[in-house]
């Protein structure tokens, strides 16, 4: 009965409620927004059990701190959630990858050094975009990897299109920087 209550509650009004311990409001949250987080996450990860863990541990971190959230808009902040989440999800996944698994099924050709040399550089690269700053290493891997435009960047992250080419340009120079320090060492 309470929860019908809650539904016509604002965004607003049910996390003041959620503050206050009540698990009826976080029902009617969870309701409004679990569908729409899992769709979200499943777009970037591709992996419906992935999606799945990623929403869970969102609300789950979100109940576990109820008493000292301070969200100023709901939709806003569990959909940032999500999008780290998955980015986390992503560039873990890309670490555990099994040894040959990024190599095209056409490279016969490659002697034994050449793969070696390709996992090696692989590896070089993921390390060094995991070492990025959060924001940096999101906006880098949506422009470099996933092929996004800097507006479409903008209008996800909520920011402007010329922050989203300075965090480009600072993730590509660091990456750089990391990457020549390991050229070198093929040169030698």
């Amino acid at each position: 009965m309470k929860r019908i209550m809650y539904t016509h509650c604002s965004d607003t009004e049910i996390l003041n409620l959620i503050r206050s311990g009540n698990a009826d409001a976080f029902g009617v949250l969870h309701t409004r927004y679990a569908k729409s987080a899992l769709r979200a996450a499943l777009k970037i990860t591709k992996d419906l059990h992935a999606a799945e863990d990623i929403v869970q541990d969102i609300f789950l971190s979100l109940w576990r701190n109820h008493a000292t959230i301070e969200i100023e808009d709901i939709s806003k902040y569990l959909f940032t959630c999500v999008k780290y989440g998955s980015v986390r999800y992503l560039s873990k996944r890309g670490r555990e990858q099994m040894p040959g698994e990024a190599l095209p099924e056409t490279a016969s050709h490659l002697t034994p050094e050449d793969v070696y040399n390709s996992r090696f550089l692989e590896k070089c690269l993921q390390l060094a975009i995991d070492r990025l700053p959060e924001k940096c290493r999101v906006i880098f891997i949506d422009s470099k990897i996933k092929g996004l435009t800097a507006k479409q960047i903008a209008a996800e992250q909520g920011i402007s299109a010329r922050t989203v080419e300075k965090q480009v340009e600072n993730g590509v120079s660091k990456v750089k920087k990391s990457l020549e320090k390991v050229a070198s060492l093929f040169f030698l």
